[in-house]
């Protein structure tokens, strides 16, 4: 299928008070207003991050239940577990509430499911386990739990308490347990709150929640210094579950990477040293998205999930290092398999191509389940629908079990919620989501057809043809300047629903392009514009591009300061380009132009 690209430019008006809140740049202003930022106000608190207050731990309904609950436990020395979960949320979450309670003097360890035995949320199995063996009188889980109803009524029967905190859509039907903190269970929160502040609180990670939990636990023992401790852990968590960066949550991950840039967590320092940031007073949220959280999410994808959280928790430098290196090994192994994995699905798709005219759905024995949710993803990137990749359960050859990722307009949880009754289990959110089934009860090929009619009829008005990238504004030349880029530099952390700046350019020139990288998959070229400028571009991951020098192009892109040997630049990466020259391209696919011009020994390319 050909994508119909379409640019959306959001552009709003300059509004001159916005302007002069922004101390006086325009780019600034307009990006903040495309963003709802429209006050002055507003403008401060966003620009300020790290002067905002967060909300307090008690707007929670259950919070002081929950601390209550948990100081008697530490002070009369019971056992205490925290269940956690596998993903980068979930470990963060684990480490910052186990080093909370360590630091307070409670008797606790943690379980950590594994991701091929035991799947996301708390298990019989594993309560067996912790109550029996561990003498454990309470349990807080964290992200994870608001779905167990079945597993904390088996703890409340051994006369163990169970504290959830979590973050993902609740039930109808919720757990029987002590207390829940979770800002999407009903009542949960303070009836007084704004919408701004309940909106806020209802798009905290699990890390996020775990932390409102700790702080109220540090403030009731008078050691709220610790905060800056976990903190770092929370915004990793945060940035890892790919919430939006806003409210709340944009104050927990701009405190957040503030410590880690004065190397506050020595594991997560270490990490980062280890793969190429020796200034840590460089680091940033897409860094964090890109060289941490991969790496702590493959120790749950494909061995022990114990090895992350060790570096996490750990101030020796000897687990440190063993920890670092094994997550690097994991990382390339995981990255290797996604590739694998990805080829054969994209052929298994192509080859049934009339199946799947609205959705991608694709089953096979051989595929790794730590892995699959990232293929999903790629998929969807690659086609522009949603994607459900199914395997086999390693443990239990009836259970079929599913990651899917969607597009936006058709929300997967409530596709999926159609189809419950069919379910071992499920669970995620309007994009992303993980279910269960067994094999006794119905085959996939039955399963897949309910699945694709149940996304045909919730897609009737979705042309799948169609791509909407968005950009925030157009830009002149006299733009592109260190200026705008300092300021747009006030504008991290970025994230979810407050993403880098997106900007687009038109009639500029090709001057000229070449290919870099190991792999030579990396495009370079260098633009002009009234022959008064040379602009360098860089787009990722496209090695396969031609284009005649001197043809007219237009460009959307990001922009940043690059600095090599001292020397400052400014660097524009693309994410799409737009000619005349490519749209004839499309229109007569069957031809390719090559442009061969001043280039030697290349007769074997073209006969």
């Amino acid at each position: 299928m050909k994508y119909n690209k379409i640019w959306n430019i959001k552009q709003s008006q300059i509004d001159e008070e916005l302007k002069a809140a922004c101390s006086g740049n325009s780019v600034l202003a307009v990006l903040l207003k495309n963003r709802g930022i429209d006050t002055k106000e507003k403008v401060y608190a966003f620009l300020h991050p790290l002067k905002t207050a967060l909300l307090p731990p008690e707007v929670f309904t259950d919070m002081e239940k929950a601390s209550q609950r948990i100081k008697y436990s530490i002070d009369n020395k019971e056992n205490i577990t925290i269940y956690g979960d596998f993903d980068a949320d979930g470990i963060t979450s684990t480490a910052l509430l186990y080093l909370t309670l360590k630091q307070l003097g409670a008797n606790v360890n943690y379980y950590v499911p594994d991701r091929a035995a035991e799947s996301h949320g708390m298990n019989t199995k594993a309560l067996v386990n912790i109550i029996s063996k561990r003498k454990a009188k309470l349990i807080i889980t964290v992200d994870c739990g608001i779905s167990n109803y079945n597993e904390v009524n088996f703890a409340n029967g051994f006369k163990t308490d169970v504290i959830i905190t979590d973050h993902h859509e609740a039930p109808e039907l919720l757990p029987a347990a002590y207390a829940i903190i979770n800002p999407k269970a009903p009542d949960s929160l303070d009836s007084a709150l704004s919408v701004d502040n309940i909106q806020s609180l209802n798009a905290l990670a699990g890390a996020g929640v775990a932390f409102k939990l700790a702080c109220k636990l540090l403030e009731m023992y008078n050691q709220k210094d610790f905060v800056h401790n976990i903190l770092p852990l929370a915004a990793i968590g945060t940035i890892g579950d790919i919430v939006d960066l806003t409210g709340e949550n944009r104050i927990i991950t701009a405190m957040g990477l503030e410590l880690l840039k004065s190397g506050k967590n020595k594991g997560a320092a270490r990490l980062l040293t280890e793969s190429g940031f020796t200034d840590l007073s460089s680091i940033t949220s897409e860094i964090i998205t890109y060289s941490v959280v991969p790496k702590i999410n493959a120790a749950g994808r494909l061995e022990s999930p114990i090895t992350a959280l060790n570096l996490l928790i750990s101030e020796d430098d000897e687990v440190i290092n063993t920890s670092v290196k094994t997550l690097n090994d994991l990382n390339s192994l995981r990255q290797e398999l996604c590739e694998e994995t990805f080829n054969q699905a994209k052929k298994l798709y192509e080859e049934n191509i009339s199946e799947h005219k609205k959705s991608i759905i694709l089953f096979s024995d051989d595929w790794h389940i730590g892995i699959i949710g990232i293929v999903c993803s790629k998929l969807v990137e690659s086609y522009n629908k949603p994607a459900f990749l199914m395997t086999r359960d390693s443990n239990n050859s009836n259970i079929i079990r599913c990651s899917c990722r969607s597009i936006e307009g058709i929300n997967i949880h409530a596709v999926l919620s159609e189809h419950k009754d069919l379910f071992e289990g499920f669970g995620g959110h309007k994009m992303a989501a993980g279910f269960s089934f067994d094999e006794n009860k119905i085959k996939f090929e039955n399963f897949k057809k309910l699945l694709s009619k149940t996304i045909d009829d919730n897609s009737q008005n979705i042309d799948f043809s169609k791509i909407t990238l968005n950009a925030d504004m157009e830009l002149s030349l006299e733009d592109i300047n260190f200026e705008n880029i300092e300021a747009i530099e006030k504008m991290q952390p970025f994230g979810t629903a407050n993403p880098a700046p997106v900007f687009v350019m038109n009639d500029l020139k090709l001057n000229q392009y070449k290919f870099m990288g190991q792999n030579s998959n990396h495009l370079k070229l260098f633009l002009s514009k009234n022959d008064a400028l040379i602009l360098e571009c860089i787009k990722w991951n496209c090695s396969d591009f031609s284009m005649p020098v001197n043809t007219a192009l237009d460009i959307m892109f990001s922009m940043r300061l690059n600095i090599f040997n001292d020397k400052k630049s400014i660097q524009l990466i693309l994410s799409d380009i737009r000619s005349e020259y490519l749209n004839v391209l499309n229109k007569n696919s069957e031809i390719k132009i090559l442009d061969h011009r001043n280039k030697k020994d290349i007769l074997n390319q073209v006969i």
